[in-house]
């Protein structure tokens, strides 16, 4: 199935980083205010992306896909504006640090803790490079450890719950094959009770050729009827029931 893993989740991915830009542009208020311009052309940037997103949402499939390619161009695109918005906004302190962590819940939805982990860790990585031209080693560290165990732990919860999510799909793919199961055995049953209702009461071999015969002459016109039944000792077939005809013993 080439249809993304997280498919299921992309209105919450979405949901999550339109509430996480306009929590940003809260923070960002008062440097608007200001006309603080790398704060303007970020949320211009982001802005974008996200309506960009909420209008034609990036299905991340299988890398063993042939959209994978694609998909994981588009990732690139989408990560490398908004990495580059936080960075020109404050880094680490940017107001719109959170808007990061969409990018790597929805990458952890659909494609696991690992793929995830190294997009946090790459995004970390530009961030606190960038970051160290501005403020000194110590300043830089401290805020790149805390904030980068956000991404690390937000990545965590996105491959955790889509770890959820595939082992919620094979329970519901094995109690659907239960059900067909049932479905198969109570069609059996039916037949089963179909032919109970029109065959003979009694399991006498006597009676129940009788009812055959006359279930077959409604059926077939004939003048003769022979049943013959294999002797399990000697191995001969002897007439178990004759109508039409003599048969000798």
């Amino acid at each position: 199935m080439e249809s993304s893993r997280a498919d299921p989740f992309l209105p919450l991915v979405a949901t999550l980083r339109t509430a996480a830009f306009i929590f940003g542009t809260v923070l960002a208020t008062p440097r608007i205010v200001r006309g603080d311009h790398d704060v303007l052309i970020a949320g211009g940037i982001l802005v974008t992306t996200t309506v960009w997103q909420i209008l034609r949402p990036l299905r991340l499939t299988s890398p063993l896909t042939s959209r994978s390619h694609t998909t994981d161009l588009w990732l690139l695109i989408d990560l490398s504006l908004t990495v580059t918005a936080i960075a020109a906004s404050g880094r680490w302190e940017s107001p719109y640090l959170l808007v990061l962590t969409a990018n790597v819940v929805h990458v952890g939805l659909a494609r696991g803790y690992a793929q995830a982990l190294a997009i946090a860790a790459a995004s970390g990585v530009v961030l606190t490079t960038t970051d160290l031209s501005f403020a000194p080693l110590s300043e830089v560290g401290e805020r790149s450890a805390q904030s980068g165990m956000l991404l690390a732990l937000t990545a965590v919860v996105g491959g955790y719950a889509r770890r959820i999510f595939l082992e919620s799909e094979e329970r519901h793919d094995v109690a659907l094959e239960h059900v067909t199961e049932l479905g198969e055995a109570n069609r059996l049953l039916a037949a089963l009770y179909q032919v109970t209702q029109t065959s003979p009461g009694s399991l006498d071999l006597h009676e129940a050729l009788v009812f055959a015969k006359d279930r077959l002459r409604e059926l077939i016109d004939f003048t003769v009827f022979v049943v013959l039944v294999r002797d399990s000792v000697d191995g001969a077939w002897r007439p178990a029931y004759a109508e039409g005809v003599h048969m000798a013993e």
